[in-house]
């Protein structure tokens, strides 16, 4: 894809290959390096748990599911409703973190800010 400056679309159809199956097999890439040189050296885990895993948003939590595979205490299920919780509790927390930030702005007293405090206000939301 770099080196051809390939959309993931395009590239399906180069290689031809589904998009959705293209984008799975591309999000093994965000597994850590620690899981996928052990799955270089030992196959045994499939595609399909790996991509399940690599859809958690954090890295321990990847880390966490894939040792708790290999150690046999999770199904191919468990495995995939674990992902899943993983994924739901990141949206659910971010929601209650702006939550929590709608809140304390309409707490602040935008008149009595200075232009600067006005100015690191307008920045900071303009990263998120």
């Amino acid at each position: 894809m770099d080196e051809r400056n390939y959309s993931q679309e395009q590239l399906s159809g180069v290689i031809g290959k589904s998009p959705s199956l293209l984008s799975e097999t591309l999000s093994l890439n965000r597994l850590p390096l620690s899981i996928r040189d052990e799955c270089r050296i030992d196959p045994t885990v499939p595609k399909r748990n790996l991509i399940e895993i690599a859809r958690c948003k954090q890295e321990r939590a990847m880390v966490t599911l894939y040792n708790k595979y290999k150690a046999g205490k999770l199904s191919k299920e468990q495995l995939s409703k674990e992902a899943r919780r993983d994924r739901k509790t990141t949206v659910e927390a971010a929601l209650e973190l702006l939550g929590k930030t709608k809140t304390r702005f309409e707490a602040l007293d935008m008149e009595e800010l200075n232009e600067t405090d006005h100015d690191s206000i307008a920045v900071a939301l303009t990263e998120i």
